[in-house]
């Protein structure tokens, strides 16, 4: 049972990776039917809830995988996003902060908490988040951008 379901982790990352978001969807319930504790799965299934904008459904997830692996930077920076997807950006900071602290050196997630900031109106912490953006990154255009804005 557990070669096959790695085989179909692989096959829902691979349809993944080409735009076949709904036939990785259909396996990855699968898998949970099977291991409901998978934490591949239930992160990837998150991550395509929130492609689909279904932020509820991928919290949801993301939350079952938080039980299984709290230091997970990853599920931590998508827990943040489906939150500030949803209009939820307070929410948003706790898990911001936390994917900042476990990757330090992720650009991406620096970028996103001081955006959450900025949705926030508190602007002069969005600044200093987007200054560590551009520290780790200085040709980082996007953090440029936003640093303007705010």
């Amino acid at each position: 049972m557990h070669t096959q379901i790695h085989q179909l982790m692989s096959t829902a990352i691979q349809s993944f990776q080409l735009g076949k978001i709904d036939d990785a969807e259909l396996i990855l319930i699968d898998i949970l039917k099977h291991q409901p504790k998978n934490f591949d799965a239930l992160h990837t299934l998150g991550v395509i809830k929130g492609i689909k904008s279904q932020h509820r459904e991928a919290l949801e997830l993301f939350n079952k995988g938080l039980k299984i692996d709290t230091n997970n930077s990853y599920l931590h920076f998508n827990i943040a996003k489906a939150f500030s997807d949803s209009g939820e950006d307070e929410k948003a900071l706790k898990y911001h902060l936390n994917a900042t602290k476990l990757n330090p050196s992720d650009q991406q997630g620096w970028l996103n908490y001081g955006i959450s900031l900025l949705n926030l109106d508190r602007v002069n912490e969005a600044l200093d988040i987007f200054n560590k953006a551009i520290d780790l990154s200085p040709q980082y255009a996007e953090a440029w951008t936003n640093r303007v804005v705010a």
